[in-house]
């Protein structure tokens, strides 16, 4: 049988309960937070949890046990406990603990722990005055008014951004090569209407210039430089065609804000000046119109 020291009534808890409706955010919810002032060998457990839960210890002590070990954790200190893992937890019977918790739930929470040194890692010390901690006391002060979720969601993925920052993975994984020049790729459509550059892509991927020059290439055959001039003429191309923009507005569109610097490259890519290449679509267009009318006829 097992030795467990006996559960004791909760005292001086604050529990922050909210109405966050899990179906609206199936990826990632908070479902709880609060402030447990324990008495002397409170404990919860042996049991499983229905969610994922994370504990920030502030004053006293208390122990966890987790499989077949037992972690003692005080001050400055916290630790995780992951859905469905069977968990006991209880507080010092001289010194008992105080913390905050927090309760999420959702499909992609998992993969969100696995960016941290948490998930192999789940006894950890954190700093009381550190961004992370200031984000989840913040979560006290949000009221239960309409759209709540909205803001609660959005204060839970700062959360997990600042524990990645706190906690960041031992050994980074290993990140293929295809995998960077995908990220490139969608960068580049994504920002291609405005003054993106080279240096600015790397910075974002946090990857050497010259390392990222030499992937693209392998995979795509060009530069990148080259392969943003391209998206930038193909749509340049489109919007000639099928708008009436000013060829500044078209120039515009695509990342110039120069007119004169636009129409140079456009020229040299297309071998003809915007204004000509819109006029020999349209007269294209016309005839084909023409011969269309003809054959019905």
């Amino acid at each position: 049988m097992d030795n467990y020291p006996q559960k004791e009534k909760l005292e001086e808890n604050k529990s922050f309960l909210f109405a966050n409706d899990f179906n609206l955010s199936l990826d990632a919810t908070i479902l709880g937070f609060g402030y447990t002032k324990a008495s002397p060998q409170q404990s919860f457990g042996p049991a499983l949890r229905n969610a994922h839960f994370i504990y920030f210890v502030t004053k006293g002590k208390g122990s966890v046990i987790k499989g077949d070990k037992k972690f003692d954790v005080s001050a400055n200190e916290g630790f995780l406990v992951t859905e469905k893992e069977r968990v006991y937890y209880y507080a010092d019977p001289n010194n008992p603990w105080e913390y905050w918790w927090i309760g999420w739930r959702g499909d992609k929470i998992e993969e969100f722990l696995r960016r941290t040194s948490l998930w192999n890692n789940p006894i950890f010390r954190y700093d009381p005055k550190s961004e992370l901690f200031k984000q989840v006391r913040t979560l006290s002060s949000i009221k239960p008014i309409k759209n709540n979720d909205l803001r609660l969601n959005a204060l839970m993925y700062s959360i997990f951004y600042q524990m990645t920052v706190s906690f960041p993975p031992h050994k980074e994984p290993s990140v293929s090569p295809i995998h960077y020049v995908d990220q490139i790729l969608v960068l580049i459509h994504q920002n291609y209407d405005r003054k993106i550059t080279v240096h600015e892509i790397a910075s974002a991927l946090a990857l050497d210039r010259s390392y990222l020059h030499r992937i693209f290439k392998e995979k795509m055959g060009c530069s990148i430089k080259d392969y943003l001039l391209q998206v930038r003429m193909d749509n340049a191309c489109k919007l000639l065609r099928f708008t009436d923009l000013s060829i500044g507005d078209v120039g515009r569109s695509v990342g110039y804000d120069d007119e004169l610097y636009f129409s140079r490259l456009f020229r040299k890519k297309m071998n003809l000046a915007p204004t000509a290449y819109r006029q020999q679509f349209k007269s294209n267009e016309s005839n084909s119109k023409t011969k269309l009318n003809k054959n019905k006829a």
